[in-house]
């Protein structure tokens, strides 16, 4: 380098004495060296030829700037005698050239991987220019180039052409979202549902230039979301046309609960007017029926039992009702609840329908007691007078005969007193005959339909003291016995329980039982009451014992009769948790 203007130490940070002397190669950059060494072979060879090149030359820093270089040689010119060149630094022009590129790039790649489509439209030339993505999604490729914008208006449904002028007018005139949902027939697929979103870019007068924005495919969101309305609507339906009150409320998250409008009928209140929250809810409850209502929930978060309940609600006027009540908790995966759903059902009217019933049944059966009792006392009078009778004269005609020292005499009436008290005492064990069935008459009988028969005749007395009754037969159960009497037996226990269950605060539960073998059958009553002391239960078979009241006593009595009548075997014992069970053990073939 033979001469060099003071720019070149501004481009390159050397001092122009520094330069002077040296080759200009010597500080190209090693990938542009054979590029500078051709450029400058070919200047040689023609010397009418004008080089231009864009290379890096390193700067005194050791780091390298970009230069553009126009070189002719005026080798052969008497005035000049040397190569001419002209250095034009375009570092910056070359880097903002790679960050617009590296901005392409990252805009690529965005578009690439995103699922909707992107669409630009240039106003000037009424054409549209559409990504990759976007052509997948309608199915029209970039064969023909850019398309016109009336080609893909054209394409949209004809009920939803309008709609979409409508948008793009708005947000040209108005500036409003360009935000739309309409129907575009697709290649391949037919009409489907698309979301489209765009903005305009305006020029300095406030005037559209392009129009750019993304589309979407949202046909099966569209369908999912029609599919969940139908879903919300006919639950609406159902919810509204049945009696039942629903209700659902959220374990996770207790401020998210749902009363059904018949739930808030029921119970006299608006949604409006109720308190927030499920505990409200208990406050309704009657306070005798409140420890029922917690145990069944625990039981159902512990164990996932369903429970149904017939509890007292409070009105809002004031005054109870009776509600049949259901709940069920759902729990996720793991077991863990989550939320827990129900219903209420006001049973009011059959309450009272019930208690009508069962007063008259009450009446009827007290009726029944008194025409049997004087049925029984007008036999025992009938048949005992007469014996007694004549044993009370020959007693007077013997105690004669004595005073009259007439001695065989009265000793045949003493024969015959004696007759006249046999007499009497067969009376008495007749009636006890009777009472316990001496001699049985059998049949083929199956236990378990027994049992099912006789569950409806006490149906009332479960719903009346909201009892479960958790009953599991079996399929062998067929012995030879006299069916009625096993079904009183079962009456007997299954009463017995009820009237145990009846004041408890615990969850009321009768389970029956049933086992068999090829040997015997086995059936247990089970009741969850307050259960008996160890005296009472050691007496509990005993005639006359009673923890009734108003009992008798005879009832376990009769039904230790029965079965032992039978060849089989009657027991009571604590349960583990609460309450007793009877259970009894009958052969399958009695001996005669």
């Amino acid at each position: 380098m033979l001469y060099l203007t003071p720019s070149v130490r501004r481009m390159s940070g050397y001092e122009i004495e520094e330069l002077l002397g040296k080759r200009a190669i010597e500080f190209a950059h090693p990938d542009d060296v054979e590029p500078c060494a051709k450029l400058w072979e070919r200047l040689l060879q023609d010397p009418t030829e004008v080089g231009r090149l864009q290379f890096r030359a390193r700067r005194k820093d050791g780091t390298y700037c970009h230069l553009h270089m126009t070189v002719v040689n005026r080798l052969h010119d008497d005035d000049v005698g040397a190569v001419v060149a002209n250095l034009r630094d375009v570092t910056e022009d070359v880097r903002k050239a790679e960050e617009q590129r590296s901005i392409q790039q990252r805009y690529d790649l965005v578009i690439g991987a995103a699922q909707e489509g992107i669409w630009e439209i240039d106003v000037a030339s009424n054409q549209v220019r559409v990504s990759e993505r976007y052509q997948e999604l309608t199915g029209y490729g970039p064969s023909d180039g850019p398309r016109s914008v009336d080609f893909w208006l054209s394409i949209i449904h004809p009920d939803h052409r309008e709609l979409v002028a409508d948008a793009l007018r708005d947000h040209m005139a108005a500036r409003k979202p360009y935000d739309v949902t309409f129907q575009l027939l697709t290649a391949e697929r037919g009409y489907r549902w698309f979301h489209a979103r765009g903005q305009a870019a305006l020029d300095a007068d406030g005037k559209p230039v392009r129009f750019a924005g993304s589309l979407a495919d949202v046909t099966e969101q569209r369908e999912t979301q029609k599919a969940l309305e139908l879903s919300e609507e006919r639950h609406s339906l159902m919810v509204r046309g049945v009696n039942d009150g629903i209700w659902d409320w959220d374990l996770i998250d207790p401020a998210k609960y749902y009363h059904s409008p018949r739930w808030y009928e029921i119970v006299g209140y608006t949604e409006a007017e109720f308190p927030k929250g499920p505990a409200a809810y208990f406050d309704l409850v009657h306070p005798d029926d409140r420890p029922r209502v917690e145990e069944a929930l625990r039981r159902n978060f512990e164990r996932g039992d369903r429970y149904a309940l017939e509890i007292r609600l409070k009105h809002r006027d004031g005054h109870y009702l009776w509600v049949l009540t259901r709940g069920e908790t759902v729990r996720d995966g793991t077991g863990r609840p989550l939320r827990i759903v129900g219903s209420i059902c006001d049973i009011s009217e059959r309450k009272q329908a019930d208690e009508q019933v069962l007063s008259l049944q009450d009446q009827l059966a007290h009726v029944g007691r008194l025409g049997a009792m004087g049925e029984m006392a007008g036999g025992l009078a009938h048949e005992i007078n007469q014996p007694l009778a004549t044993i009370h004269l020959d007693a007077a005609a013997a105690e004669n005969l004595l005073n009259a020292g007439k001695f065989a005499e009265a000793l045949e009436v003493v024969r015959r007193i004696g007759e006249n008290a046999l007499r009497a005492g067969e009376v008495i064990r007749r009636l006890r005959s009777f009472v316990r069935r001496d001699v049985v008459k059998t049949e083929l009988v199956d236990v378990c339909t027994l049992i099912q028969d006789a569950l409806p005749l006490v149906e009332h007395e479960f719903r009346r003291h909201s009892i479960q009754v958790n009953y599991h037969p079996c399929e062998v159960a067929k012995i030879y016995a006299d069916g009625i009497q096993i079904q009183q037996v079962v009456l007997n226990l299954v009463k017995n329980a009820i009237e145990a269950m009846a004041e408890s605060d615990q969850l009321r539960v009768l389970t029956i039982d049933v086992s068999g073998d090829s040997q015997s059958v086995a059936v247990a009553v089970r009741d969850t009451g307050p259960g008996l002391a160890a005296e009472i239960r050691n007496r509990l078979f005993t005639p006359f014992q009673t923890t009734k009241p108003e009992g008798l006593g005879l009832g376990l009595a009769i039904c230790r009769s029965i079965i032992e009548s039978h060849g089989g075997r009657i027991a009571a014992k604590p349960n583990e948790e609460a309450g007793m069970s009877f259970s009894f053990v009958l052969p399958i073939r009695v001996s005669r």
